[in-house]
């Protein structure tokens, strides 16, 4: 199994405010290059955004994908709940890939579970998109959590910050 996170992980964003929307968008953007990911996002209270990744379990992406595979003969074609995957070039690939063999997954992760980010408007010090070792599953869910907070951070155009 992997580490835990060792600290907690900060970027500052360009934004002067919260962005529910935005936010949003850049979440769903994320979660759409992985198969079997969800993602919710709410609005925690006026100075903060969260964002809920549902990582299914191996178990779970095969039951997905099963159903999702075409009848025989039948062509595949991409629905607004399961767009195309554009091309993947992370860690996750072969935990998450749609065209991945789930045999080759990582053997320690075999349970699903959620990584946690979130948005704090501080005030006249910006806005920040925090990556908490304690939220939800991000200490047991390491390398995903650090892989989709960097591609949301990519994605938002936030810089990291070291604190």
């Amino acid at each position: 199994m992997s580490a835990p996170i060792a600290a907690d992980r900060t970027w500052r964003l360009p934004w002067r405010r919260l962005d529910l929307v935005l936010f949003r968008e850049a979440c769903v953007a994320v979660a759409a290059r992985y198969a079997g990911v969800e993602v919710r996002v709410e609005a925690e209270d006026t100075d903060t955004h969260t964002a809920f990744f549902d990582i299914p379990s191996p178990d779970e992406l095969r039951v997905r994908l099963a159903r999702a595979a075409p009848a025989d003969g039948a062509e595949a074609t991409p629905t607004p709940e399961a767009p195309a995957a554009p091309e993947q070039d992370s860690a996750l690939e072969a935990d998450l890939d749609a065209n991945a063999d789930p045999d080759d997954w990582e053997e320690d992760r075999e349970a699903g579970g959620t990584v946690e980010l979130s948005l704090y408007d501080m005030d006249g010090d910006g806005v920040f998109l925090s990556l908490e070792a304690d939220a939800s599953d991000n200490g047991l869910l390491v390398d995903e959590a650090d892989e989709i907070a960097d591609l949301l951070a990519d994605r938002l155009r936030a810089e990291p910050v070291d604190l």
